[in-house]
């Protein structure tokens, strides 16, 4: 799991240019670029903008599989008795990472049992997933 800023225009930021719409309400279902002409789904476009990222933030682990966060072992308290990893909630929950990558820390479409999947690439005019024809402009 990649956690993004809060505050990243994900909705507001064009995804495919990068042109940011300020003016973008929540009631407006439909991100229209004023610089490239992109009409997509405003859910969507935040979608593809979290997704690019969540590309950026990964680094390569030592073995060379890219990793989303980096892990340290639970401080051991002062009393000398292990640290207690279980969730109150559910006392059989454990937060320890497991050794092998299994179906649980597979990357988000990923299967465990296969490589991981090519990169995020930005959208490209063949992908029928939005229009890239401008609007035409509104007359003031």
């Amino acid at each position: 799991m990649v956690v993004v800023d809060r505050w990243l225009p994900s909705s507001r930021t064009c995804s495919a240019c990068g042109w940011h719409n300020p003016d973008l309400t929540l009631a407006d279902r439909t991100y229209r670029c004023g610089q490239c002409g992109l009409a997509i789904d405003r859910d969507l476009n935040a979608a593809i903008n979290i997704a690019a990222a969540a590309a950026q933030t990964t680094d390569p682990s030592r073995e060379g599989r890219p990793t989303l966060a980096r892990t340290k072992p639970a401080r051991t308290p002062r009393d000398g008795s292990e640290p207690d990893t279980r969730d109150e909630r559910d006392p059989e929950a454990s937060y320890r990472v497991p050794d092998e990558p299994g179906p649980a820390t597979a990357g988000p479409g990923e299967d465990a049992g296969r490589p991981p999947p090519n990169r995020w690439r930005p959208p490209q005019p063949s992908d029928r997933l939005a229009s890239h024809t401008p609007e035409p402009a509104l007359a003031s």
